[in-house]
């Protein structure tokens, strides 16, 4: 593998751009799936805490008027 890698640098970056081009839908797919889940959990926390701000001040409102 090492003579192999010495002697022959043109075999061994032929395998390294297979293993790259192999690996790359992966991380790929995985950077997708990553930004989808993050973005969904600051979506979802952003309209929890304006969820939580509209019930508190609607119900300031309602025990403010008589």
């Amino acid at each position: 593998m090492t003579k192999n890698a010495l002697f022959h640098p043109e075999q061994f970056d032929q395998g390294f751009s297979e293993v790259r081009n192999a690996t790359y839908p992966i991380v790929g797919s995985l950077l997708v799936i990553g930004t989808i889940i993050s973005l969904w959990l600051a979506l979802s926390f952003i309209g929890g805490v304006v969820y939580y701000l509209f019930c508190k001040l609607r119900n300031r409102k309602e025990f403010s008027t008589p």
